[in-house]
């Protein structure tokens, strides 16, 4: 034991009549109880040894105390006060370890669901909504008709890329919303489409620069 209540009313008044030698050797004794959580030896000099009464004055204080505040059973001193105090810091010492093993014991079955869950979790695919409608290629094509020169080839493209992967899109997550991933779909073409044509304008433009060299 690291602590106990020390109450100063009660020891003052039990102890009294005791000379200062003989409460200091009286709290050495008890601390000492404390400390080992058991009763103390009925060796005297191991007792005097062990709390460092030197003089003759402080060995007497010690059985002085021993004998009227202490009881000899089984070969021992014991203390009724300080037993009742170890005994309370042992149970709750037991509950607290019992209570910390059921703490740690529920953490790891929580991680252990969480591991389970992430583990099946990979395994299957991620689909943000089951019940999604398939378009038709009709569907495609009268969605994009009047945003492209050629609203069916276009739709056709969209279509048999998307039904090839099962309307699968990046992240292994099912498509939820069809219309807005063939807008996309047509802007990003629309975008290649230019870029393609600025990359031909620009490679036209070399090649008369540098045939107007060349004959220049």
């Amino acid at each position: 034991m690291n602590y106990y209540p020390h109450h100063i009313g009660d020891f003052n008044n039990a102890t009294r009549n005791l000379s200062w030698t003989q409460k200091m050797a009286y709290r050495e004794l008890i601390e000492f109880y404390y400390d080992q959580e058991s009763p103390i030896t009925a060796n005297l000099a191991d007792i005097e040894f062990r709390l460092g009464a030197h003089t003759q004055e402080q060995k007497d204080a010690i059985k002085t105390v021993l004998e009227h505040y202490f009881t000899f059973d089984n070969n021992c001193w014991r203390h009724e006060r300080c037993d009742a105090e170890i005994a309370h810091y042992q149970d709750k010492k037991a509950s607290r370890s019992k209570a910390g093993k059921a703490s740690a014991a529920k953490r790891a079955r929580t991680q252990q669901v969480l591991n389970k869950t992430q583990l099946t979790s990979n395994q299957e695919p991620k689909t943000k909504n089951q019940s999604f409608n398939k378009p038709s290629l009709q569907d495609c094509i009268d969605h994009i008709a009047g945003k492209v020169k050629d609203p069916r080839h276009t739709a056709e493209e969209f279509y048999n890329h998307y039904e090839a992967c099962n309307w699968m899109i990046k992240g292994g997550v099912k498509m939820n919303k069809w219309r807005s991933a063939l807008t996309g779909w047509v802007n990003r073409g629309k975008k290649y489409e230019a870029s393609r044509r600025d990359n031909t304008a620009n490679r036209s433009d070399k090649n008369d620069q540098a045939l107007r060299e060349l004959y220049s």
